[in-house]
């Protein structure tokens, strides 16, 4: 074999070999990035129906306040937090990831423990005076109790506004 020949078939199979290597890395890099968008519109996808479950919640408990008032036999309406929690403790609402979004969601579920909490008192309070000993506690208990009401329909209808600009209109209603 002569060194031209050499020269030849060396410089041949550098350049199948680069071209190869390149190729290989080319296709790499792109199925990674494939890989990312689905990754990405999964979670957002996952994300958007975590958030409206948590929308359709949410708007079930602001129209269960509306109708809540100083007539317990008639106005009791229970408040859910189910969604809320079962998401929470399953780490779905990592997906989400707007922080003040979260923020705003948990302030309002928040609010509506403490309500529920006050609520259930004020509740025990009113079907069972002589099991409290205070008498001059229901007043002041009503005060508080309705003053969290009002911080809760607020906190949950600002909670309800950030999710629905958070989702689009069409995602909204195909899960409502």
């Amino acid at each position: 074999m002569d060194f031209s020949q050499f020269v030849s078939d060396l410089l041949a199979t550098l350049i199948g070999a680069g071209v190869a290597i390149w190729s290989a890395i080319w296709i790499d890099h792109r199925s990674r990035r494939l890989s990312d968008e689905s990754h990405f519109s999964q979670k957002k996808k996952r994300a958007q129906s975590v958030l409206t479950l948590l929308l359709r919640e949410l708007t079930l408990d602001s129209e269960a306040l509306k109708t809540i008032d100083d007539n317990i036999p008639s106005t009791y309406r229970p408040l859910s937090t189910e969604s809320w929690r079962a998401f929470a403790q399953g780490g779905e609402l990592e997906s989400i990831d707007d922080p003040k979004l979260l923020h705003s969601i948990a302030q309002a579920y928040s609010y509506i423990d403490q309500f529920l909490f006050l609520y259930e008192r004020f509740f025990d309070m009113s079907f069972f005076p002589s099991k409290n000993a205070y008498a001059d506690l229901k007043p002041v208990l009503h005060n508080h109790t309705f003053k969290a009401k009002y911080d809760c329909v607020q906190a949950v209808a600002q909670a309800i506004g950030d999710i629905s600009r958070a989702i689009p209109e069409s995602e909204r209603g195909a899960v409502a």
